[in-house]
């Protein structure tokens, strides 16, 4: 029986195991184990086995003697499940084949070993360990064994959960681990706190039952992502969604370049604003053009094959939902291959243009004198040239005069009670529209008397609630009539 002094020597080196801890473990002297390294004295059988545990190698790595500790076989299988069945987007297959191809070659070369096995792990980008039946670490890569806050090899080996983690976080991992052993189901891809991390960080965990060439169990191997900048992108994700969910303008964005509609994003409001369903959006962007009134269509195609941005258009939709005609306005912008854009619905707005259209012609034809009156005050706020041609007075004078002044000096006789009804805010609005109709004289400053039909309504002229009084001068048909 032979142990080798100088393979001894280098291993304990490589792995950074101290004498000390040799001593300790072993309960010997330090001559003794000079002795041995130095080739002076053999140890027993019985301490050689125990010297290899202590180191975590085969005895036939140290000695000359047959050892049963993880076989090639055992550890190629490890690796085997590993590469298999992790998913390929979270961790680097390609990593793992390449480990593999390199412990083939080295079990070629009867240099397969912990040492160079952790050399190899520790190229992997997750936590790796492996523990054996009583659950007490026997191997770790760097990244496992600095989350926990372990600096050496010595701080961990056949220690447990409970030396390094809280203890309600040491008891679940431990329990996770155990019921691996127990059943031989591996855990695959669980997401879940990393443990010792105080639930500060997230990992994809797996973990696999370790087989011997008899299919035996005899431990466990783990591996950990570290996910959690991951995870808060998508919580923030998911906390900005909301708050865009709850914009009532529409608002989308796509990766246009991209054939994965999970890179197409709307909110809520663009189904609201155009009747068109999101699954129809999600199954084509350019849907629109699917409800686009005929007489907008081809501005819409230009629109979408327009490549300078920003864009905007305004047309018409037939809703899908009520087949309401539908104005909107979208506008549309580009950064290097992602698209996005906001949509208006325009459609009031449209309305009320017309409206305006409208009440101009009319005002411009029929020549009516206008006066709009702040109903909390009492002022006036906006009067007409057509209206001071009527009163004869210029408009300067009948602004700064304001209600007072043409109740007392323009409204003729008793035909100031039209206008006194209209005195108070409470007054105005409890009269109906039949009601706000009314005719009365005016005198001019010339001495002339001039007949007035008079429409009164509300309006809101910016931004506030007014009073609107549209003065027809009926003089001359009240003449002819006569």
């Amino acid at each position: 029986m032979r142990l080798y002094g100088e393979k001894l020597k280098e291993i304990r080196v490589k792995t950074g195991i101290s004498v000390k801890y040799i001593l300790t473990q072993l309960n010997i002297s330090r001559m003794t184990y000079w002795n041995w390294e130095k080739g002076v004295a053999t140890p027993s059988e019985k301490r050689i086995k125990e010297l290899a545990k202590v180191l975590n190698v085969s005895v036939s790595i140290i000695s000359d003697l047959t050892g049963k500790q993880f076989s090639d076989k055992s550890l190629d299988r490890v690796l085997e499940n590993i590469s298999a069945k992790h998913n390929k987007t979270d961790y680097d297959v390609n990593t793992f084949t390449s480990i593999q191809d390199s412990l083939n070659m080295l079990q070629k070369k009867h240099i397969y070993n912990s040492a160079i096995i952790e050399i190899l792990l520790n190229s992997i980008n997750s936590m790796f360990y492996v523990k054996n039946l009583d659950l007490s670490y026997i191997l770790a890569n760097d990244l496992f064994i600095k989350s926990i806050t372990a600096s050496t090899k010595t701080q961990y080996i056949k220690k447990t959960d409970k030396d390094f983690f809280p203890l309600a976080e040491a008891s679940e991992n431990t329990l996770e681990d155990n019921n691996v052993l127990i059943t031989g189901k591996p855990v695959i891809n669980r997401e879940g706190y990393i443990p010792g991390t105080r639930k500060k960080k997230i990992g994809l965990i797996s973990k696999f039952p370790i087989m011997d060439e008899n299919s035996k169990i005899m431990g466990v191997v783990a591996t950990i992502v570290d996910i959690t900048e991951r995870k808060n992108s998508e919580n923030r994700r998911m906390i900005l969604e909301k708050i865009v969910h709850k914009i009532d303008e529409a608002i989308w964005f796509w990766e246009f370049n991209s054939t994965n509609r999970d890179n197409f994003f709307i909110n809520a409001a663009v189904e609201k604003i155009t009747g068109i369903k999101a699954e129809e959006f999600y199954k084509d962007p350019y849907v629109p053009l699917k409800y686009c009134h005929p007489d907008f269509k081809n501005d819409l195609k230009d629109f979408y094959n327009k490549k300078e941005r920003p864009a905007q258009i305004e047309y018409k939709l037939i809703r899908p939902t009520d087949k309401a005609e539908a104005w909107i306005r979208q506008v549309s912008y580009q950064e290097e291959n992602l698209k996005y854009g906001i949509a208006y619905d325009i459609t009031e707005d449209k309305k009320n243009e017309h409206i305006k259209d409208l009440l101009k012609l009319y005002v411009e034809l029929a020549k009516p004198g206008i006066l709009i009156i702040d109903i909390d005050t009492g002022n006036p706020i906006y009067i007409n040239n057509s209206r001071s041609v009527i009163y004869g007075r210029s408009i300067e004078e009948m602004m700064n005069g304001g209600y007072i002044f043409w109740l007392n000096h323009c409204v003729y006789g008793k035909d100031k009670e039209f206008y006194e009804q209209f005195k108070s805010v409470d007054s105005f609005f409890s009269f109906s529209l039949s009601d706000r109709t009314g005719k009365y004289k005016i005198i001019r400053p010339d001495g002339q008397v001039r007949s007035i039909l008079c429409e009164a309504s509300f309006v809101n002229y910016k931004g506030k609630q007014c009073a609107l009084f549209v003065e027809h001068d009926i003089t001359e048909e009240n003449l002819c009539k006569n």
